[in-house]
């Protein structure tokens, strides 16, 4: 893939991109929003995003003007009222029964952190790893339905 996009070859991106749309579809923004205007975005800041995004003229639409990682999310997010995180230094615990999953191409998830997670979770289970898969297991299952379907019963 790098190859072809190096040669201007970017048929590869445009598919892979083309998943954003999906994400936009099955995305719960009310989560995506609470985590990462509490968790994420305190620790950046709109001007040092948008000088990182100019410094790469390849992805500076996608980031100033794209769906999900867009410029619009640090204006939004002083007025989402979700808090911030505090800054314990510790794993979060906890003995509601929670199910951990994660596909083995996580690019955000380190492959060690669902397990790690389970060392903190009294009433976990998993961690179950999905072979083939990215962040959002539902969403990069050749068969959405199939990996969102066993979630819910």
């Amino acid at each position: 893939m790098i190859y072809r996009a190096s040669e201007g070859d970017y048929d590869i991106v445009k598919s892979i991109l083309s998943g954003t749309f999906v994400a936009v579809q099955f995305t719960d923004w009310g989560a995506f929003f609470s985590i990462n205007c509490n968790g994420q975005l305190p620790f950046s800041n709109l001007d040092q995003f948008r000088v990182n995004a100019e410094n790469n003229p390849e992805v500076t639409d996608f980031f100033l003007d794209g769906t999900i990682l867009a410029s619009y999310v640090f204006p939004l997010c002083e007025e989402w009222d979700s808090g911030i995180a505090p800054d314990t230094g510790e794993m979060f615990a906890t003995d509601i029964p929670t199910l951990i999953i994660g596909g083995n191409n996580d690019p955000a998830t380190p492959p060690q952190s669902p397990k790690e997670i389970m060392d903190h979770l009294s009433n976990g289970f998993g961690p179950y790893i999905f072979p083939g898969m990215g962040h959002v297991v539902s969403l990069t299952d050749h068969r959405p339905d199939h990996s969102t379907g066993w979630k819910l019963h």
